[in-house]
């Protein structure tokens, strides 16, 4: 790290955590999440994360070799109004994001103060150093008040558009506006997470500055796969695996794909279980070396730091003493 990185309030690792899905198998779980939806800031996290579900633990195992073997997805995670329109959740009202925009979000979060974060949104979190998402062209979120039940203004959520603005851009700055908190209990939990993101529209013109930045970092699956296979700096699997792989994944959602490289720092297990097999499987440990610059590049330059540095590995709980 630079010796100029002296002050402390924000981490270095930005993390996106996953496995929401996979944490609805598993009874623990669920019985850790029957609480109302307006005490989710607040809940309690009483109980280690120890899964005794082995077919959630492979799952778990699983996401994590997709991620390194292919890359971060990129969805419209689209906020969808109780009638089925693009807007408000009735009973939540936490986002004015109605773009349809495909994003990866991350949290800013220190990692001790992660464990009910990882609770929320899934417990398998990849860690990236932040120049991950400056690369491409990441940025924090724009917190604002809800003004959704209330009297309070608010220019960003209020005002109207610019005539003659251009529609992509206007599209892609709404994926950047989140409330504070949900509509009636101000506890700010929105802001707490501290969220930043990766967005990329359809339609970016590959000739523009942003398209040609963005364009070689980011896969499209309905593009050509042959030349969007060819993105890939290390071949962490062959094109019939990629092939296979956006066949599956393209009805849950999947637009984009993001590859990792040296910049991704940590990976936090969701429990010893996963991490334990993990450590035993050959795949994983393959692909974690993938990411980092080849031994014989190694040796022939000066210096070190992260494009030679393996990922740090640790579990959930351990981490929320640190």
């Amino acid at each position: 790290m630079s010796k100029e990185f002296k002050r402390t309030e924000h981490s270095d690792i930005l993390v996106h955590w996953t496995g929401s899905d996979l944490d609805n198998n598993d009874p623990r779980m669920q019985e850790t999440k029957k609480v109302p939806w307006r005490k989710h800031a607040l809940r309690p996290i009483d109980r280690s994360s120890l899964i005794k579900k082995k077919e959630v633990i492979y799952a778990y195992l699983e996401r994590l070799r997709d991620i390194l073997k292919f890359g971060f997805w990129m969805k419209n995670d689209q906020t969808l109004s109780n009638d089925g329109t693009l807007g408000y959740k009735q009973e939540d009202g936490r986002v004015k994001d109605t773009s349809t925009v495909a994003r990866i979000c991350f949290t800013e979060l220190k990692l001790s103060e992660a464990r009910q974060h990882a609770y929320e949104y899934g417990r398998l979190g990849i860690g990236v150093k932040r120049m991950f998402l400056f690369d491409r062209a990441g940025q924090p979120m724009i917190y604002v008040n809800p003004s959704k039940g209330t009297s309070k203004p608010n220019w960003f959520v209020d005002a109207p558009d610019i005539a003659g603005e251009d529609v992509l851009w206007s599209q892609t700055k709404q994926s950047y506006l989140k409330y504070t908190s949900e509509i009636e209990d101000l506890n700010y939990k929105y802001l707490a997470e501290s969220e930043w993101r990766i967005a990329y529209p359809d339609g970016l013109d590959v000739r523009t500055a942003m398209g040609k930045a963005l364009s070689g970092l980011i896969i499209n699956i309905n593009g050509n796969l042959d030349d969007e296979f060819r993105k890939y700096v290390t071949k962490t699997c062959s094109l019939d695996e990629f092939k296979e792989f956006v066949r599956l994944s393209a009805p849950k959602g999947l637009k984009y794909l993001i590859p990792l490289d040296y910049w991704f720092a940590v990976i936090i297990y969701p429990c010893p279980a996963v991490k334990i097999a993990a450590e035993r499987n050959c795949d994983i440990r393959r692909l974690l070396r993938k990411t980092r610059i080849p031994l014989q590049q190694q040796l022939t330059e000066i210096g070190v730091g992260e494009k030679y540095m393996m990922p740090i590995e640790i579990d959930l709980d351990t981490m929320s003493h640190f």
